[in-house]
């Protein structure tokens, strides 16, 4: 099972139907849906600390800063599970406190609130998305970013292992690049 997974998240990494003036701009639905998806295989390759693993039956929360076009794509997740837990989309607008989530999406629209955001997340346990241009340079995990019209994705591992997150080896290989490689990646 998890092979047929690594290559559906392989196989998002097809074209979207952005124009380069888009990319740079507003998604479009379909790109808003790859990047959902993109977001919800993430949940599957990442173990969260004992302090904030959700109990069995508890659920995974995804936040989504500003937005709203992904957290709609998003939503259409929420009826899915990751390894039993189901999941719950939380939607929180810029200067409202982002309270606790497993995943935070932050859109490229928030790319000059990102570093505060990123600096207020207190705890161990939050894995933080971006498709801001300098996400990772911002102390994002994960950035999503078109290259060649393609959704592909690249992963800073210091943030991530300082908040206690263990980011599969198996998901590190589809990266496009992976910063602190050095601090390693564990199955």
């Amino acid at each position: 099972m998890p092979l047929l997974l690594l290559a559906l998240l392989a196989g998002l990494t097809c074209r979207t139907a952005a124009e380069p003036a888009a990319i740079e701009g507003a998604y479009t639905p379909q790109g808003n849906e790859l990047r959902a998806a993109f977001v919800y295989q993430f949940l599957k390759y990442v173990e969260w600390p004992d302090s904030v693993k959700p109990a069995p039956g508890e659920p995974l929360v995804i936040g989504v800063l500003g937005e709203q076009p992904i957290r709609d794509a998003l939503s259409r997740f929420s009826a899915q599970s990751v390894a039993g837990h189901p999941l719950r989309i939380r939607h929180f607008e810029p200067g409202e406190d982002v309270e606790y989530c497993h995943l935070l999406f932050v859109g490229q629209s928030k790319r000059y609130v990102a570093k505060n955001v990123l600096e207020a997340i207190e705890g161990p346990g939050t894995l933080t998305v971006g498709d801001a241009r300098d996400f990772l340079e911002a102390g994002g995990m994960i950035e999503l970013r078109v290259v060649d019209n393609r959704i592909r994705f690249d992963v800073n591992l210091a943030p991530s292992k300082a908040a206690g997150l263990n980011i599969s080896s198996r998901l590190l290989r589809l990266a496009l690049r992976v910063e602190g490689a050095e601090v390693g990646g564990e199955d």
